[in-house]
């Protein structure tokens, strides 16, 4: 089924179907006024390289259309200058520039460049499959002579082997014969400099969302990698010192004639490959390209650089040796696996199952593998913040894999836990003698925010991170994880609420967090932001409980741990105090829970009043000014609300949403998707229904209208977030349960979705009177519809009614008006 009707996508040129997203074009090629976001959207990637879907056939580095190659963890360090600095600011920022680019394959007909923009072009289109990860396009030519030819491009990122690309072109002539040449590159790192995608300033204003221009590419290239026809380049970072080899080699069917020798080129020439053929009607050839990425390692060591070109040859050689068709079979298998575990279906509505499937299709794509990299804010999409990783991976992309893909979210923890060294160096320019402080945005685990009111502030990272590896944890049962790596992380990301929380006299000796920011980044430097305080509770009171358990569980891993880091037993019984005595802001006049202590003694914000040409309120207005007021980027509170809801009555809950959604302005693409879920928790579907849309297609309709710097891999993953989370109520129970609270949206008459549970597969399908459980593997476990406990096993499928949804606030939202 394809859906041509779908009001997101109007006036776009792309068809979204079942497992695929198209794009046709014409004569005229491409369409230039959606090209940007056509780039992030038909982006291939494995976790280390992502290809933004530009074609192979792009004019040169100047051509918006290219194929920008991006290497996760593969950054620049670029210096921050300050006119005026103060102790403990950041030095210095990772950026990830655009990597050498060895996917471009020209194409030439009777000496004429053949191309996405040529005048000869008849016809274009392509295709991203999901069941199998290829991005297929198709271009038509007509030559001066009277030839058709047809040129069908397949790019594949192998998913199971992360350093590999593998492209094929296959060209046909009909009518008149063809003299072709096929000129296959790697782009000299010289030629790189990036045409930014930045559109025009908003006032004279600096997005910051985006990062700084190179002026040229800070890759410099060390010394050509030879190999038979295997040929290449290894590069070096200027500053971070960074290595990353890029090789490439060719497989040509019948009828091609190589017509270049392999000579080491200069440093600002190209790395070539040519073939020539002659083709009559009816004819056709192919070439299949397969490259490598090899990236080093956060600190290389210069002495392993002939290892690494080694490697990188060796990686390329078992890739040819297995062929596209190996690569692609290979490729099918994993993602025939992941949609087993992974996958949603709606009916009533499979626009919106479609939508989802694209979602968490680009997440797998985007999120590192290894323990080395993470989840960028963006993936390797675009250049949107940096390649960055924020609080938000571990939040809202962790989740997900955590069910589908568990090996993944433990490396995201792992990565945490390998760069807890920078943390406490972190920590101790922050002024903490102990303890690890999370850099709020990174490659290297250093702080490279230097905005720390918005940045270093938001010390919730800590425990954010602390809440995802309990998930992560609790979806597994891999308590391994937890006593050779997790608690490390935890204990120490823990003691700095020891360090920055106090017992206040003035407030009944509640334990009070001061002069912090929150989610929410037009509020900042506040006391006892609700979210940070109700997350920090989660953190402490998960801390003492994990140092109990290990205490009896691996005593003598428990004392080896503490002795290194200096936890003492105080310092546990303090966590658990804190936790007790936690200060959480509460209005008993409006009977909701305040953001901070001065959040509601603030003037709300005209949101009504302000110019539609003014959102994102970040890009037009000072921060003070916003600052001062009563206005919210982004759930705050209510994502307190929708993580921890088992934690409030539910009366306070709908309170609190019914307030913040008056004065919340969504000009971030984190929050759509946590109204939407704890819309649905408290069962009003029909709003949830409408902030899932906006989470959902966000990148696919350009809510936002930046999907040309990159997917919004946040919103993927609470996209996720408001289907498992929101409309079927799934929590975890204890340490072996799951519970389930579900409600669907009138226009969807069944949910259905698959959901990995500790080495177990359930199956789950909602319709708007029954809800039915079946277990597909593992071994029978407890279940709670409601408060009614099951058993589940292989046996039988169990059912429950499903809960109908409640009247909902029929009060203007003023918060939708930019999201």
């Amino acid at each position: 089924m394809s859906i041509t009707k779908n009001p997101f996508l109007k006036g776009s040129p792309y068809k979204l179907d079942a497992w695929s997203l198209s794009e046709q074009g014409g004569e005229q090629g491409v369409d230039q006024a959606s090209l940007p976001r056509s780039l992030s959207l038909f982006s291939v990637g494995n976790g280390l390289i992502g290809v933004r879907g530009g074609y192979e056939d792009a004019l040169d580095e100047g051509d918006l259309g290219r194929a920008l190659v991006y290497v996760n963890g593969i950054y620049e360090t670029v210096p921050i200058h300050y006119h005026e600095k103060a102790h403990g600011f950041a030095e210095s920022s990772d950026t990830r520039p655009p990597a050498p680019n060895a996917t471009p394959i020209h194409l030439h007909a009777d000496g004429e460049r053949l191309h996405a923009g040529s005048t000869q072009l008849v016809s274009s289109s392509r295709r991203l499959d999901f069941k199998t990860g290829v991005l297929e396009s198709h271009l038509c030519w007509k030559t001066a002579r009277g030839a058709i030819i047809t040129a069908r491009y397949e790019r594949l990122a192998c998913l199971q082997r992360p350093g590999i690309l593998a492209s094929r072109v296959t060209i046909s002539v009909k009518g008149a014969p063809a003299d072709l040449s096929i000129h296959s590159f790697i782009e000299a790192a010289e030629a790189e400099a990036p045409a930014r995608n930045q559109e025009k300033p908003h006032e004279g204003a600096h997005d910051p969302r985006l990062g700084p221009a190179f002026k040229q590419s800070p890759f410099i290239r060390r010394s050509a990698i030879i190999e038979g026809l295997a040929q290449g380049m290894l590069y070096q970072l200027t500053r971070s010192g960074q290595y990353l080899a890029v090789v490439a080699d060719h497989e040509a069917s019948s009828g091609l004639e190589a017509i270049t020798p392999n000579p080491e080129k200069g440093p600002d020439q190209n790395v070539e490959q040519a073939y020539k053929a002659s083709l009559s009607d009816g004819e056709s050839i192919s070439l299949t390209k397969f490259i490598c990425y090899e990236a080093s390692p956060p600190t290389p060591q210069p002495a392993a650089l002939q290892d690494h070109a080694r490697k990188a040859l060796d990686h390329l050689a078992a890739a040819k040796a297995l062929g596209f068709a190996g690569l692609l079979l290979e490729q099918a298998d994993d993602l025939a696996d992941f949609w087993a575990h992974a996958d949603i279906a709606i009916d009533g509505a499979p626009e919106d199952g479609f939508a989802l499937r694209f979602n968490m299709f680009q997440l797998l794509q985007a999120v590192g593998r290894g323990g080395d990299t993470s989840l960028c804010a963006k993936g390797q999409t675009g250049e949107g913040y940096e390649g960055h990783y924020f609080w938000d991976a571990e939040i809202f992309g962790l989740p997900m894999l955590a069910s589908a893909r568990p090996q993944l979210a433990r490396d995201m923890l792992l990565y945490r836990c390998r760069t807890l060294e920078q943390s406490r160096q972190h920590a101790r320019e922050m002024g903490h003698a102990r303890g690890a402080l999370i850099a709020w945005r990174t490659i290297s685990g250093r702080e490279c925010s230097a905005y720390f009111p918005a940045g270093s502030a938001q010390y919730h990272i800590n425990s954010d991170v602390a809440y995802a590896l309990k998930r992560y944890v609790d979806m597994t049962g891999d308590e391994d994880f937890l006593i050779e790596h997790g608690a490390r992380l935890l204990f120490e990301t823990a003691l700095i609420w020891n360090d920055i929380g106090f017992f206040n006299p003035l407030k009944n000796n509640a334990f009070c967090i001061n002069c912090v920011t929150g989610p929410d980044e037009y509020t900042a430097l506040v006391n006892n932001n609700f979210y940070t305080n109700a997350m920090a509770r989660r953190h402490l009171d998960h801390a003492y409980e994990i140092a109990r358990w290990m205490e009896a569980k691996a005593p003598d891993a428990f004392t080896a741990l503490a002795h290194s880091i200096g936890l003492t037993h105080d310092d546990i019984a303090l966590w658990r105090k804190a936790a007790d005595q936690m200060y959480l802001p509460y209005s008993k006049d409006l009977g909701i829970h305040a953001q901070d202590d001065s959040f509601l003694d603030k003037k709300p914000w005209d949101i009504a009043g302000t110019p539609a040409d003014k959102f994102p309120l970040l890009l037009h207005y000072h921060p003070l000014s916003l600052y001062r007021h009563q206005i919210c980027k982004q759930a705050d509170t209510v994502l307190a609300m929708a993580l921890l809801g088992d934690q409030f009555d539910p009366a306070d809950m709908a309170r609190d949403l019914d307030y913040y959604e008056g004065v919340t302005v969504h000009d971030s693409t984190l929050s759509a998707c946590i109204f939407g879920m704890l819309s649905s928790q408290l069962g009003r579907a029909e709003k949830a229904l409408d902030y899932f849309h906006h989470a959902v297609y966000v990148d696919l309709g350009d809510l936002h209208k930046n999907t040309g710097h990159g997917l919004h891999m946040a919103s993927s993953g609470g996209s996720w977030m408001c289907i498992i989370e929101g409309f079927a109520g799934m929590r975890i129970k204890g340490n072996d349960a799951l519970s389930f609270t579900p409600c669907l949206p009138e226009k969807w008459t069944a949910l259905r979705f698959n959901l990995g549970f500790q080495n177990r597969l359930i199956a789950i399908e909602i319709t708007p009177q029954t809800t039915h459980y079946r277990l597909l593997k593992g071994a029978p476990m407890r279940i709670y519809h409601g408060d009614q406990m099951m058993m589940l096993d292989e046996t039988q499928e169990i059912s429950a009614p499903t809960r109908h949804t409640v009247a909902e606030n029929s009060g203007q939202n003023r918060g939708t008006k930019s999201a």
